[in-house]
């Protein structure tokens, strides 16, 4: 998209990458493989219910604000369909 911005009449110096659920922890891994880059770097990141961490490793001065039982019955990403993609990103 970059290279080829103008046939999509884009400016490839206003990028902004943008991921929902596992795009979203994508879209942060490219935006970060590309910061040290000034010609690629976004100037915009948007992640959309990423899981960006597993809930374990959150650091020590985070762990008050990790309040899971807010979303356990959300109507799309509920308990019982996020049970297994816990388990599975474990190691």
């Amino acid at each position: 998209m970059h290279a080829n911005a103008s046939s999509f009449s884009a400016s490839s110096s206003k990028k902004i990458i943008m991921g929902g659920s596992a795009g979203g922890n994508l879209s942060g891994a490219i935006a970060l493989s590309f910061a040290g880059d000034e010609e690629l770097k976004p100037k915009g990141l948007i992640m959309a219910c990423p899981f960006a961490i597993e809930p374990s490793q959150l650091p020590e001065e985070y762990k008050g604000w990790w309040h899971p039982e807010r979303y356990l019955d959300a109507a799309m990403l509920n308990r019982e369909a996020m049970t297994p993609c816990m388990g599975a990103s474990l190691p």
